[in-house]
């Protein structure tokens, strides 16, 4: 089996954190181990702890690589600047969409809450490394909407609130009822991408 080099470049580190995401996605927490992970990337276990300190900072890896591509385009709109202040909002609100439901946070959602109870780590690491981001970015994609008058003046608590709320719904319903389609067509009526972005931002206009 082939072993990844010990000075290990970040996308092989990558690599291993998407391992380890589809086997959390599959197993559980509790019910992966550091030694399922380091076999299924083909590498030593002394060698995965030499990059991933324990389990809690692999499983924070594993949800990092699944929604870096989204994050990262949101920065990337933000400096860019194209584009009127609801313009950048409302492609921001489906990459949003895009890092909550299509992603793994949804579904791992359930296995976050059970296990931060054993490893307060978890809730900490997913709080800054995730909800702070998210709703540090929303923040700044939605204040020039509000001075350029076309989005409501709110507490910052409720924007995160109106925004981020329906994507957990949204996300955590989709893993509930995704094996039983009877069900999943009923539910997922209104809650596409277009439909979500769309809901929004009606909710936060000015007029």
């Amino acid at each position: 089996m082939p072993r990844f080099d010990e000075d290990m470049p970040d996308d092989r580190r990558e690599a291993i954190a998407l391992k380890a995401l589809a086997l959390f996605l599959s197993r559980g927490y509790s019910g992966t181990s550091m030694s399922m992970v380091a076999k299924a990337a083909g590498i030593r276990k002394a060698s995965l702890y030499h990059h991933f300190a324990s389990k809690e900072a692999l499983f924070l890896a594993a949800l990092s690589a699944d929604v870096a591509a989204s994050l990262a385009q949101v920065d990337h709109l933000m400096k860019r600047g194209d584009g009127t202040p609801a313009d950048r909002f409302r492609i921001a609100l489906g990459l949003f969409y895009d890092a909550m439901v299509r992603s793994s946070i949804g579904a791992l959602t359930t296995v976050i809450s059970e296990t931060a109870q054993s490893f307060p780590a978890v809730a900490e690491g997913f709080h800054d490394n995730f909800i702070a981001r998210f709703q540090t970015t929303l923040v700044d994609v939605y204040q020039p909407c509000v001075a350029a008058g076309s989005h409501r003046d709110l507490p910052e608590t409720t924007v995160h609130d109106v925004v981020f709320g329906p994507l957990l719904s949204i996300a955590m319903s989709e893993k509930m009822f995704g094996q039983t389609p009877h069900v999943a067509a009923i539910w997922s009526k209104g809650r596409s991408r277009s439909e979500f972005v769309d809901r929004m931002d009606t909710l936060l206009r000015s007029d």
